[in-house]
């Protein structure tokens, strides 16, 4: 069935056309009881992900009523040549029995009429609320086959008709055109493909998969996502921001799974890095990139954070990029810009004049540097962001960050007369 039935029978152990009902008459009431919908949804939406928390059979029922819905559109897909189709496993058969509502037969978009033919804004539309539900109670993780599935869907639908299928370069021959991509499926996108890879185990697999899809996006979608990903902090520091009411509420902005996987990795990638050295840069260098693999802005923020108060560690922290999945590359990228002060967000508004006990020429000089030697060694790596930043600075009379654009001009331009 829906998922609004179905989450109304995990929800209200009610009937999906008695949750209907209810919400057309409240509907048909006047325009203020659109709050009291607003609020059946909302408590509705909170037993259903309690439900999938809590119980590992009802997760898995969700996951294969996401497979199942999807299941004609991802046939297609693997008949035409693009993918092999995934076998299901315990937690993701697309065969197996429910105990969701079967769907009702109404003309309404449901889990039961998304076809082949059915559009990316259709098929988001239906699905980002259940998706959205696996990942907020962390059992995404028990269907691997199901992500990839999903993956693969929208590397096929976001892929433009004249790129090619097989590219696996950091920059995509052409890109999507940002106004084309409806919200529903960027709500998809930042509440479930990006961040979903935190949940599962770090290898370099799903990161291929994923960045198979954001290839295909501008730049600026693709930094978005990473934003959203990291918002509102890393670690502990999402935790630190709550206040004590909203802890008790559990409205925590970041699933506690994927916290809890942000602090493991964290853990890991800083036993490394203590440890790490000119002699044993090869076996470290692999070990520190393989932390990175599912949480790539932990581990990155943790290097820079390192070059900046070290900067004998630059050379030594580029060669470790050579170990870095494609994804890997261009979070780098996106770390980057929010080190020097770009990306938006509150975390990059950094004083020029005095920062964590450093001298600010200290920390600039050091990412200075690093952004040219990184730029040498990986020149297919998204750019635009720091040049586009770079820029806007200039033309608004702030000079600090010359240096930045002066190294990756003799650095990584290789014009050694600059």
């Amino acid at each position: 069935g829906d998922w609004d039935s179905s989450a109304a029978f995990l929800a209200h152990a009610a009937s999906g056309p008695a949750f209907a009902s209810l919400v057309q008459q409240q509907s048909n009431d006047d325009d203020d009881d659109e709050k009291d919908v607003a609020k059946l949804r909302s408590m509705m939406d909170t037993a259903a992900l309690a439900a999938c928390t809590i119980c590992e059979g009802v997760a898995s029922d969700v996951c294969g009523h996401v497979g199942s819905a999807v299941g004609d559109i991802y046939a297609e897909i693997a008949h035409n040549g693009s993918n092999s189709p995934m076998k299901g496993n315990k937690n993701g058969n697309v065969n197996r029995s429910s105990i969701l509502l079967p769907s009702p037969s109404t003309g309404t978009m449901s889990f039961g009429v998304l076809t082949k033919d059915s559009s990316l804004a259709e098929i988001s539309s239906v699905l980002k609320d259940p998706l959205s539900s696996l990942v907020k109670s962390g059992m995404i993780c028990r269907s691997q086959s199901l992500y990839v599935k999903m993956c693969r869907l929208y590397k096929t639908r976001l892929t433009p008709p004249s790129s090619s299928s097989t590219s696996n370069d950091i920059e995509s021959s052409e890109e999507m055109d940002p106004s084309s991509i409806d919200d529903d499926t960027l709500t998809v996108l930042s509440t479930f493909l990006v961040p979903s890879l935190s949940l599962f185990p770090s290898d370099t697999t799903l990161p291929a998969e994923l960045w198979a899809v954001l290839q295909n996006l501008h730049y600026t979608i693709r930094y978005k996502l990473y934003s959203s990903w990291r918002h509102p902090g890393l670690e502990k520091a999402t935790l630190r921001a709550l206040s004590p009411a909203a802890v008790r509420s559990g409205a925590v902005p970041k699933p506690l799974g994927i916290i809890e996987s942000e602090i493991d990795t964290g853990i890991a990638a800083r036993y490394v890095l203590k440890r790490i050295s000119k002699e044993n840069i090869a076996d470290k260098g692999r070990q520190l990139a393989k932390t990175s693999h599912n949480n790539p802005l932990v581990v990155f923020t943790d290097i820079l954070g390192k070059i900046e108060s070290y900067d004998n560690l630059i050379l030594m922290m580029v060669d470790t990029f050579e170990f870095v999945t494609p994804l890997g590359l261009d979070v780098m990228g996106y770390c980057l810009l929010v080190s020097l002060g770009g990306g938006g967000e509150a975390v990059g508004q950094r004083s020029r004049t005095k920062m964590g006990g450093l001298d600010t020429e200290q920390w600039l000089a050091s990412l200075e540097t690093f952004t040219g030697a990184f730029y040498k060694k990986f020149p297919s790596v998204e750019l635009r962001g720091i040049l586009v930043y770079l820029t806007r600075r200039f033309a608004a009379g702030q000079a600090s960050e010359l240096g930045v654009l002066r190294s990756l001009i003799k650095t990584a331009g290789g014009y050694g007369f600059v």
